[in-house]
């Protein structure tokens, strides 16, 4: 009887936080999945009416800026969480090591990710301007152009600049979580390694990388996950320019969304986004138990 009362008690505690979820997360997702199946429109309420495949038909035939958004999150994705994961793997390791200051530098690492993404976009823009921005003053200073580079003005800079954006405010997750992994590895390796003559990158390629094996695949995976679904890294940045070139799904639900009041479009695309994302981690950690 006491357990029995015992369980009670712990549902009772976690009832207010279950309830709060239920509201902000579950009701959503379940009431845009069945907007998905609908006409609905913002601007057109009291007419909704049940469509079916309509909406999921219409993008998956003939949406082309669909498939072109869908190329450019791909490429958008990938870039980031492959740029912060060998920059992050490599501060991780110079973190590990034995050096003054180690724990300033810690510290320091977590600045990009705790700064708002209002903050870090205007902050980024005024350092990218054309005009008074402080990158192009110094590499005129300096000699390596000869013009100020229009960094989100034209589409492939534009493009290689917001992944290097995302790259560096995804940066700080990856090196910590990265160096959680590499300090779990137990210290008898590293002097068995050494006995045997292994030096520093022989330690990193067969004890370091094989160690840390669980802890890429879930910190990539989930990084893939939440910068595939950002919105408002690039939103504020470029919104989508120039001309289109850094138009994100994110984005482009919004633009169905609330500038062309086509809720019911725009929930079709974000279940789309969702059974993607649940295939690509399924597979992933598949791939991962096989191995």
């Amino acid at each position: 009887m006491h357990r029995r009362n015992k369980n009670i008690f712990g549902v009772k505690m976690v009832l207010p936080a279950l309830t709060l979820m239920l509201i902000l997360l579950i009701y959503p997702l379940i009431r845009g999945i069945t907007y998905a199946f609908t006409n609905y429109r913002l601007d057109r309420p009291g007419k909704m009416k049940f469509v079916f495949l309509k909406n999921f038909m219409s993008i998956l035939s003939s949406d082309h800026r669909f498939y072109e958004s869908l190329g450019f999150t791909l490429l958008y994705s990938v870039g980031v969480v492959l740029i912060a994961y060998v920059i992050g793997f490599g501060i991780a390791l110079l973190l590990n090591q034995d050096v003054p200051g180690r724990g300033v530098f810690r510290a320091l690492i977590l600045l990009p990710w705790v700064i708002s993404s209002s903050v870090t976009a205007t902050n980024w823009k005024w350092l990218l301007n054309d005009t008074y921005g402080l990158i192009n003053i110094v590499l005129q200073k300096i000699g390596l152009i000869d013009s100020p580079l229009l960094f989100l003005a034209k589409p492939g800079l534009a493009r290689f600049t917001v992944i290097f954006i995302g790259a560096w405010k995804t940066l700080p997750f990856m090196t910590i979580v990265i160096l959680a992994g590499i300090q779990s590895i137990s210290s008898d390796l590293y002097e068995s390694a050494a006995i045997d003559g292994a030096g520093f990158w022989q330690s990193v390629r067969y004890i370091i990388m094989p160690g840390i094996k669980g802890i890429t695949v879930m910190c990539t995976t989930l990084q893939f996950i939440w910068t595939f679904n950002n919105f408002e890294n690039i939103y504020l940045m470029t919104a989508g320019g120039p001309n289109d070139a850094t138009f994100t799904l994110p984005i482009y639900i919004y633009q169905m969304a609330f500038e062309r009041s086509r809720i019911a479009y725009a929930a079709a695309v974000a279940v789309i986004i969702l059974i993607f994302m649940v295939i690509f981690s399924v597979v992933r950690f598949r791939l991962q138990k096989d191995e």
